[in-house]
């Protein structure tokens, strides 16, 4: 990696093409995005410079493996190197010709937290030239301790019919809001929610819901830039995962769901409803019988 001498003092500077509560440190090729109240930890943890400092405590696993760095009195956060997906990643694997991407998603969850969603916290963006108009590019990201995917949860044959619905109707909730803000996930499915399940029914608890990657969707996936695509893209990984690993979800629950997500308005979920029933048709992105078949 290329860096500024030893000793050389890094610059920061606003810059106006990301939200007014992150700022840029430079280090030689690498320029970091931080926001304003995660300077020190962006700093400590040797996030700035490119070399972790704080004490690694583990990996977490995502396209590649990512160390979990502590950095007291901050906590745990995960350092993420970011890696291409779909036909791309064979070939860049985890270059990137284009970063607007990363700042956009860097604008959404500011204007999610402004908004009160709990969302992921994204402290720090790293941005590092490999050569000309080629970047990789790293994140720092806060790690939620003692959450669970929506997948993994839904999939817990130990977890009640109560505590399924409790958490099911704060996932609703969660995205009700998200969508009320006028904003959307761009990939929204059950791996991208993550459930606190020691904050359900408690009041005044963190927040039993964080939603995760919010990293903007390309032009050419309709759905995920409307609120009733995001739903149906959730419903249809979960179809997926039923098809593949019999996750439950019945329809009973699926109906509880909307309806908190309707807010209790019965012909916005008579139209929901419908648009889920025509995505069965039309690609069987429901499942409704539990037939196991792969789609």
């Amino acid at each position: 990696m290329d860096r500024s001498p030893p000793g050389t003092p890094e610059t920061s500077r606003p810059v106006a093409a990301i939200p007014p509560a992150y700022r840029t440190v430079e280090d030689g090729r690498r320029r970091v995005i931080v926001r304003e109240d995660s300077l020190e930890v962006a700093r400590e943890s040797g996030f700035v410079r490119g070399e972790r400092r704080g004490t690694e405590r583990g990996v977490e696993g995502g396209r590649t493996i990512h160390p979990l760095v502590d950095v007291p009195p901050h906590g745990t956060w995960l350092w993420k190197r970011c890696r291409r997906g779909g036909a791309a990643a064979h070939l860049l694997r985890d270059r990137y010709l284009r970063i607007g991407r990363f700042l956009e998603e860097l604008r959404v969850l500011e204007q999610a937290r402004r908004a009160g969603i709990p969302v992921t916290d994204l402290a720090a963006l790293a941005i590092t030239r490999v050569a000309p108009g080629v970047h990789r590019v790293e994140q720092l990201i806060r790690h939620e301790a003692e959450t669970r995917t929506l997948a993994a949860l839904l999939a817990d044959p130990t977890l009640d019919a109560s505590a399924r619905s409790v958490a099911l109707a704060a996932v609703a909730e969660a995205i009700a809001r998200l969508h009320a803000a006028g904003l959307r996930h761009g990939d929204l499915n059950l791996r991208n929610i993550l459930v606190r399940e020691s904050s359900l029914g408690r009041a005044g608890a963190p927040p039993p819901v964080i939603l995760i990657d919010l990293d903007p969707a390309p032009p050419t996936r309709r759905e995920a830039h409307s609120a009733e695509g995001n739903l149906l893209r959730l419903l249809r990984s979960w179809a997926r995962l039923h098809a593949r690993d019999g996750l439950p979800l019945s329809i009973g629950e699926r109906a509880r769901f909307l309806r908190v997500y309707c807010g209790g308005i019965d012909a916005d979920f008579r139209r929901l409803w419908r648009a889920g029933a025509a995505a069965i048709d039309r690609g069987r992105w429901l499942a409704t019988a539990g037939d196991g078949r792969s789609r």
